[in-house]
């Protein structure tokens, strides 16, 4: 089992530290049926993500028949602009989002009591917008163990990648000083 935890580290973290084209994805799928639909809600903030999101690359709305791009802030950008902010309402086209990390209770039951990812947006919309959200999803977890149905060459990565990010999460795990070094 902890070889098995090892390895999907392993491809969790190629997959948050380098932008793998393969694992881009696009919410709402214009290729989905039924069409999926992400609508900025006026009076709303925030949002829920996908399970299987990962990490933001681009956001945008549609306004007027015209898309504007959101940029994205870290928390810290985030809550210094929301600081400059005047104390009342404001209902206007958003500007910004960042992803809220906290845990919390989802809509979704297989979801409660764990740890959902949240799009939050800079104000109030002053009326529903339609959103795209482009994103990395997160790679699927595979069962590597002598039971499972792992097989190598399906693997999202080359073996010596993989060797190298293994060496990398078992150095880590070990608490190992030559972590950093690998």
């Amino acid at each position: 089992s902890i070889q098995n935890m090892l390895m999907n580290l392993s491809i969790q973290r190629l997959a948050t530290e380098f932008r793998w084209e393969h694992l881009r994805k696009v919410y709402p799928d214009p290729l989905a049926t039924p069409l999926q639909t992400f609508q900025l809600v006026s009076g709303l903030y925030l949002y829920e993500l996908p399970p299987d999101y990962l990490r933001a690359q681009t956001m945008r709305i549609l306004d007027n028949g015209k898309w504007y791009s959101m940029e994205q802030r870290n928390t810290q950008e985030f809550m210094r602009i929301k600081s400059l902010a005047p104390e009342e309402v404001i209902l206007a086209r958003p500007t910004y989002f960042w992803i809220d990390k906290a845990p919390t209770l989802s809509a979704n039951i297989n979801w409660v009591g764990k740890q959902v990812q949240r799009l939050r947006i800079d104000r109030f919309p002053d009326k529903p917008y339609t959103a795209e959200l482009r994103y990395y999803s997160r790679p699927d977890w595979q069962d590597i163990t002598d039971e499972g149905a792992y097989d190598a060459s399906y693997a999202p990565f080359e073996d010596y990648i993989m060797v190298e990010a293994l060496i990398y999460q078992f150095m880590d795990y070990m608490k190992s000083s030559d972590a950093l070094n690998q």
